[in-house]
């Protein structure tokens, strides 16, 4: 009877691990065609100092009370000079929520934005299609699939962790 317990626990531990270990695979597989999707856009661009010209402000689309939605973020609107001078708007692909603070009547009160007018950025665009282009920055290029690869990684080394140690507890035939 314990023997046949301790089958179905290990079963289930191998089930368990299978499917964390897939888990894992597949968000460090995002993570990496994330990166390579982006080295694949700067390979063929061309890089431009831009100019932050205005913003655009985004409220939240999530439902709910006002008091748990995220606030309103200010998306920066660059303008960029190519190489043979026309000239081009994209929006950041990175938006910055205003300073807030409650005023005595409960409302909210927006800060000074993030990257004010007149701010140097980088931009990124297709030579073949200047409309095509993004603004560069760590942060904006990589910080979703750096987050992504690292919960892959805990996943894959908490699947390796669960096995080692199971496997060195089982007893030995």
């Amino acid at each position: 009877m314990a023997g046949s317990r301790l089958s179905r626990l290990s079963i289930l531990q191998w089930i368990g691990s299978l499917v964390i270990l897939a888990l894992s695979s597949f968000l460090l597989a995002i993570a990496w065609s994330m990166v390579e999707e982006e080295l694949r856009f700067l390979a063929g661009s061309r890089i431009v100092t831009g100019e932050v010209v205005d913003h655009v402000l985004v409220r939240s689309q999530s439902r709910g009370d006002a008091q748990n939605r995220a606030p309103p973020a200010h998306y920066p609107i660059v303008r960029y000079s190519t190489e043979t001078g026309k000239v081009f708007q994209v929006q950041a692909r990175e938006g910055y929520a205003s300073a807030r603070s409650r005023s005595a009547e409960g409302g909210v009160q927006s800060g000074q934005d993030a990257r004010p007018v007149g701010t140097p950025i980088r931009v990124a665009y297709r030579p073949e299609n200047p409309e095509d282009a993004r603004t560069l920055g760590f942060m904006q290029q990589y910080f979703t699939a750096i987050i992504l690869a690292i919960t892959g990684l805990v996943f894959l080394l908490g699947v390796v962790a669960g096995l080692w140690t199971t496997a060195r507890k089982s007893p030995s035939a």
